[in-house]
């Protein structure tokens, strides 16, 4: 059972232990003792490799040697699948077609943050206050991303136009936005009111 788990993985994606456990365990009872027993084993027999402490990861063989993970790409790819996580405001003004520039360093907000030591460097992990979920994830994004912006970002005369199709595309409603304003400053609540205007517009079009 174990190791059907393990095959689902692709190669060098990591394999978060207490995840695969979580998921060996709801499909049959295992004993946690024995589990890591058994994930040392197969680590000793060459089947999986060992990044680190609770990570490992399936190495493809080459003429050139056993394959890595891709840190950088398992990071984002951990911190955001299924609704765990989003990126910071920069990136998604580059998506918007905002900015043209691509940050150096990509930040993601998070309900859950992996250890820094297997974690690439190029990734900037920020905890997120709310349990994110289908429901709520593009809600507070939003709401971040209008937290996180500088007033030259702010003064960009396309931001509420293309943030308004943005939440429409999406099927967000501006009223549930309040729903996630918790902490939300002035700065926030003042810029509430041409976006609510330029989704008036939008709609209206």
């Amino acid at each position: 059972m174990i190791i059907e788990q393990i095959q689902k993985y692709d190669y060098n994606q990591l394999i978060l232990v207490d995840l695969l456990y979580k998921n060996v365990n709801g499909l049959t009872e295992c004993d946690r003792r024995t589990f890591n027993v058994y994930i040392a084993r197969l680590a000793k027999k060459g089947l999986i490799e060992r990044l680190h402490r609770g990570v490992y990861y399936r190495a493809k063989e080459t003429k050139f040697g056993k394959t890595k993970p891709n840190l950088y790409k398992e990071t984002v790819l951990i911190h955001t699948y299924g609704f765990k996580g989003f990126f910071g405001h920069e990136t998604l003004l580059n998506l918007l077609g905002l900015k043209n520039e691509i940050p150096k360093k990509l930040t993601i907000y998070t309900n859950e943050i992996m250890r820094n030591k297997f974690v690439d460097d190029r990734v900037k992990l920020k905890k997120i206050k709310f349990n994110l979920t289908h429901d709520n994830i593009d809600y507070i994004e939003i709401i971040t991303f209008l937290n996180d912006l500088n007033k030259t970002e702010f003064n960009n005369v396309r931001l509420y136009p293309t943030l308004a199709k943005y939440m429409n595309d999406k099927g967000l409603q501006f009223d549930k936005l309040f729903d996630y304003m918790v902490d939300a400053d002035e700065k926030i609540l003042k810029n509430l009111i041409p976006l609510k205007k330029a989704l008036n517009y939008e709609t209206a079009q």
